[in-house]
């Protein structure tokens, strides 16, 4: 029920955590987090993006288009994140 501008800009800014890719790698590799440079970052972001799905299941239905975007949008930024890492550990 919304307009194509409306969606255009949803996806809009659903794609932005895919063009900081750069940032994240520096982030995984000159910190520590639960003394590890990749393992701890790779399962904080798989903790953060399944609860961000979660709610979307859980309480989808009564909530706004905003409040969804915002949940896609943290889901997005966990999973670009885990792609940086997983790179790293591939390279």
């Amino acid at each position: 029920m919304l307009g194509p501008t409306e969606v255009q800009f949803y996806m809009g800014v659903i794609a932005i955590p895919w063009s900081l890719k750069i940032l994240y790698g520096f982030m995984a590799d000159n910190v520590k987090l639960f003394n590890s440079r990749r393992k701890g970052h790779i399962m904080a972001n798989c903790m953060c993006c399944i609860l961000a799905m979660i709610i979307i299941v859980m309480f989808g239905q009564g909530m706004s288009t905003s409040m969804i975007t915002l949940c896609i949008f943290v889901s997005q930024i966990n999973m670009a994140y885990n792609d940086t890492v997983t790179d790293g550990l591939t390279v």
